[in-house]
């Protein structure tokens, strides 16, 4: 992932400038704003760079299309935190809820369907066995599956789900598809799941950096980390040593409690170390020269990476270990805490202090970007063999993407970060070039399919054991059991 900063910022800068899904692929080039000629000038609109012209490379098959108001029944859980990716019944004055309700009125009206929402309230077991018996009893009765990611990942394997690469009037090449996602998870050019601007659930999961504003002036004042992140030089190391000797004992007791300052609060588990093995560059699986994946959780590179963790995690004064991070960083005892996107939305709607927002750290200056991953708890989509109209269903999903780049994601954006909880423009570019980095991993994806190796490095490091006598316990069934599930995609591109 090279980008070209100048371009990068021209982009973020307009923030809620998305292609307009109506316009026609061959209906011209849009104008991007100017871009800022340097990092530093990420907040000011003002200085400019030379203008750069992008062509709309989208491609829109269902455009003019009808389908007799077909109903197209789309399964998914039943929380409202994870059903808003599809479902909104009425206008609320909520500003996602209500862009979640418009789009789904608009692809009803034009392309002549029904969107049915089925809310499931069982467990992920139940979900799961609910989707395999209705394929099994082919009763068409859903359409469009969204599942948690770590357990719906599993459906792949049972050979219930279609490949979207097959699914008329789908183009997922368009941009509101995640393209890593769409090339990492097709094999023998299969593809089951599908992730991007309809998945809010998969931005309200991705981890990032926050940090208290006025404790970094206190503890390190003139450090402009905006321009650090923009420059390259917001690595491991840098941040190892930025936070060492930042430790106040508050409370005066003479020991490290949850009552003390720190530089850095963490907390051991999914949250945020999972969050590392892409901002680091640790690829739990990778596919060879031929296209297929193998396990690559554990090499070189991984173990440095692991090192610069534990050096971060258990060996610097400046970390405050499991002390319960958010609650530490709402209570402004720690300068950075690292989690998931959508604390800003619930967990400091309240919070006084000035706050902004950073990608995680580098491995190294070298490494060629910020990469950033979702938490498992995100929605992935598919769709069941037994679907019984593919054509207006792959219409439905490509238009709803499309209009949740649209309309969808920038309701929210503004709704939970720009508009109320962000606290300057700074924070809004940096929201979408960390958004820019979002990635997935195969063995990540799959990891409930092939032995877990995705829980690999998050293990060592809560454990705070060395990889390579760990990764010996473990190398013969993360082989074994990717090997199978490669080999079982293979043997069902043919009875597609």
């Amino acid at each position: 992932m090279k980008k070209t900063l100048s371009l990068i910022l021209a982009a973020l800068l307009l923030v809620s400038s998305f292609v307009s899904c109506s316009e026609k692929q061959n209906d011209g080039a849009d104008e991007t704003t100017p871009a800022a000629d340097t990092a530093d000038t990420a907040a000011s609109a003002d200085e400019t760079a030379p203008e750069e012209v992008e062509t709309d490379s989208n491609v829109r098959l269902w455009e003019g299309k009808k389908f007799d108001g077909y109903a197209v029944n789309i399964l998914g859980r039943q929380s409202t935190t994870y059903s808003i990716d599809f479902d909104a019944e009425e206008i609320t004055g909520e500003i996602v809820n209500d862009a979640v309700y418009n789009r789904n009125l608009k692809v009803e009206d034009e392309l002549d369907i029904t969107l049915e929402y089925i809310p499931h309230g069982g467990d992920h077991t139940q979900f799961l066995q609910d989707v395999n018996n209705s394929v099994v009893a082919a009763d068409g009765a859903y359409d469009i599956i969204s599942s948690y990611a770590y357990y719906g990942a599993s459906l792949a394997q049972d050979n219930v789900l279609y490949n979207l690469h097959s699914v008329p009037n789908m183009t997922l090449t368009n941009s509101w598809y995640n393209q890593s996602f769409v090339e990492e998870m097709t094999l023998f050019d299969q593809l089951y799941f599908v992730v991007g601007d309809l998945t809010l659930t998969a931005t309200d999961r991705m981890f990032i950096t926050f940090y208290n504003k006025e404790l970094a002036g206190n503890w390190f004042p003139g450090v402009d980390l905006y321009n650090l992140v923009y420059e390259g030089g917001w690595t491991m190391d840098y941040m190892n040593n930025l936070i060492s000797g930042i430790y106040t004992d508050e409370n005066g007791n003479g020991k490290r409690d949850g009552f003390d300052t720190y530089g850095f609060a963490f907390n051991t588990g999914s949250v945020p170390t999972d969050g590392f093995i892409s901002a680091l560059r640790v690829r739990v699986a990778q596919k060879n020269e031929e296209g297929i994946p193998e396990i690559t959780v554990y090499n070189d590179h991984a173990n440095s990476a692991y090192e610069k963790m534990i050096a971060l995690v258990y060996n610097n004064d400046g970390t405050g270990l499991n002390f319960g991070q958010n609650d530490m960083f709402k209570r402004e005892l720690a300068v950075f805490v690292m989690e998931c996107a959508n604390i800003a939305a619930y967990g400091l709607r309240d919070f006084e202090p000035d706050y902004g927002i950073l990608p995680l750290p580098k491995y190294d200056e070298n490494q060629d970007g910020y990469y950033t991953t979702s938490q498992d708890a995100y929605n992935l989509v598919s769709i069941p063999k037994t679907c019984m109209n593919f054509e207006a269903v792959g219409a439905a999903l490509d238009y709803l993407s499309c209009l949740s780049q649209e309309i969808v994601y920038p309701a929210y954006f503004e709704n939970n970060f720009q508009k109320q909880y962000m606290r300057s423009e700074q924070d809004s570019v940096m929201f979408d070039f960390i958004r820019e980095g979002l990635e997935f991993n195969f063995g990540i994806v799959y990891s409930n399919c092939v032995g877990n190796p995705g829980w690999f490095f998050r293990d060592c490091v809560t454990n705070n054991k060395p990889m390579a006598s760990q990764y010996k316990t473990k190398e013969k069934v993360y082989q074994k059991s990717l090997g199978k599930f490669v080999e079982m995609l293979e043997e069902f591109k043919d009875v597609q």
